[in-house]
């Protein structure tokens, strides 16, 4: 086997993850997987195991799990036409995330029936949060307790929003794949790559939040004239809190650097 390039390195382990975030999200599988590859890979960085063949036998790995639980899925009994199919409890999940994120604005992505309203209605609320609460955050912070971080979600928010009536690149490339027919596997990809990247954004968002009141509590005292500020704070925790917990998107999280 061909030994990986660094690059190649960094590549391999970013579709490995990826791979791992489809299983999570289209089979609706806990994290438990990608946590043990995860410390799988953090032990054989720390023994100095040869990453090209560690990482062959893990693409291999994730696979199998992905095309186990595609067959699973494909072989479940249908029930006959006649008689209403009792709901599974995939379908129960999916009832019930239907349910706490109408409220949500929705983004208004071009209809098709493959077109998710969970991605739609994410990027809505990507969007209202950019224009509503992220600017009154960036000037707050940036005066109270400015951080590289803080610069960072500002990037980030830019690239997950549209501008001048043009999609974000991610988003975009999901809308193209669900109108031009590619394969569903394709699809689901695309999809699952746009929910992550809205969770790990509303993830960030939560812990820089967090982080700060934690960090400067000089900064957010309960005094006035600061006791407005410390809640505007305390809120938009709350509400981006309220956010991952309805798209049900808490066990998504950001890969810690």
């Amino acid at each position: 086997m061909k030994k990986l390039k660094p690059w190649e390195i960094d590549r391999t382990l970013e579709r490995i993850r990826e791979e791992y975030d489809h299983y999570i999200v289209h089979f609706h599988q806990t994290p438990a997987r990608k946590k043990a590859f995860e410390e799988r890979w953090r032990l054989a960085l720390s023994q100095g195991r040869d990453m090209t063949l560690f990482l062959g036998v893990e693409v291999q790995v994730v696979k199998e799990l992905v095309l186990e639980a595609q067959r699973t899925l494909e072989a479940a009994p249908q029930a006959p036409l006649r008689v209403k199919k009792p709901q599974s409890y995939a379908d129960r999940v999916i009832e019930e995330l239907r349910k706490r994120i109408q409220g949500y604005p929705a983004l208004g992505l071009p209809d098709h029936p493959e077109k998710s309203p969970d991605v739609d209605r994410l990027y809505g609320t990507l969007d209202w949060f950019s224009r509503q609460a992220w600017p009154h955050l960036w000037t707050l912070l940036k005066s109270k307790d400015p951080s590289p971080a803080l610069v960072s979600l500002d990037q980030e928010i830019a690239s997950l929003v549209s501008w001048n009536g043009q999609l974000p690149k991610e988003l975009d490339a999901y809308v193209h794949l669900y109108q031009s027919a590619a394969p569903s596997s394709q699809i689901a990809k695309a999809q699952n790559r746009c929910l992550w990247l809205g969770s790990a954004f509303f993830h960030r968002c939560a812990d820089l939040l967090a982080g700060s009141l934690e960090r400067s509590p000089d900064a957010w005292s309960l005094e006035r004239p600061k006791k407005e500020e410390t809640e505007l704070v305390r809120r938009t925790l709350g509400l981006v809190k309220k956010i991952l917990d309805d798209f049900r998107l808490k066990d998504l999280k950001p890969r810690q650097e």
